[in-house]
């Protein structure tokens, strides 16, 4: 159910920044220390399945893609001369 909230969060951002919203520089930071964390996780969750015995399932494939995916993107983001401070 976290993972749920957090995807929500991450999808209302991102539709505030496609309608022109701004968001401080320490904000993106905090989302992608968010990010990085939820990496963290769901790369601990993979592991701990493969180290079970049981072969990841597609949700955890797709979830460690998009989280990866969000990452860099929030990192570039971040250090772009775009973001406010």
């Amino acid at each position: 159910m976290v993972g749920l909230a957090c995807w929500t969060a991450l999808v209302a951002v991102g539709v505030g920044s496609l309608a022109g919203a701004s968001y401080p520089r320490w904000f993106w930071l905090l989302l992608t220390a968010g990010l990085v964390v939820a990496l963290a996780l769901a790369a601990w969750f993979v592991v701990a399945s493969v180290i079970d015995g049981d072969t990841p399932g597609v949700w955890a494939i797709l979830t460690i893609a998009l989280v990866v995916l969000g990452t860099v993107l929030l990192a570039r983001m971040t250090t772009a001369t775009r973001v406010s401070r």
